[in-house]
């Protein structure tokens, strides 16, 4: 039974501000390295930016949910409720008062790769790294290309030997 964070970083609700609130398949974020028990398991993963904004910044979604189902979002809060406030962040949905992550980059027009603090207040985690890819995260699916083509390649090889046998076994019983 692992205990839910609830980090209450006070942040007024905010609706997102366009778009329908589906998802994209524009940019990718691959999110590697969290370290901390729990926080590591809610923002390590793949993320891909939806067709909304929010303070005129790509909110980007968690393609998995959590294992206790929660959505993660990875969105931008600019400084209309305080400077304290203004920066990037992870959380359960944009604007939420429950936050797992942020960053406190003011100008990054896409989630930083490096630098965040984990949990939200606490010391910046040096192993968690965020790496953009444009189109759809294809990691697996080209893995699991290459794999069904080297399967292939040994059964033609399995094929071209017992080829070269039985005509070896067909020249040798007509030599006989």
């Amino acid at each position: 039974q692992q205990q839910q964070p609830q980090q209450q970083h006070q942040q007024p609700q905010q609706q997102q501000q366009s778009g329908q609130g589906g998802e994209s398949s524009s940019y990718v974020l691959s999110v590697t390295g969290c370290k901390h028990d729990v926080v590591g398991d809610i923002v390590n993963g793949v993320f891909s930016m939806t067709t909304t904004t929010n303070h005129g910044r790509p909110v980007y979604k968690k393609n998995t949910k959590t294992a206790a189902g929660l959505e993660v979002h990875m969105y931008f809060w600019d400084d209309r409720d305080g400077a304290a406030f203004h920066g990037w962040y992870f959380g359960q949905k944009v604007g939420g008062d429950e936050v797992w992550a942020y960053h406190p980059n003011k100008t990054a027009v896409t989630p930083p790769s490096s630098g965040w603090q984990v949990p939200y207040d606490g010391p910046v985690d040096h192993a968690l790294s965020i790496s953009q890819h444009k189109g759809r995260c294809r990691g697996r699916r080209r893995t699991a290309r290459r794999r069904r083509r080297g399967r292939r390649r040994r059964r033609g090889e399995a094929a071209g030997r017992w080829l070269l046998r039985t005509r070896w076994a067909a020249a040798d019983a007509a030599a006989a």
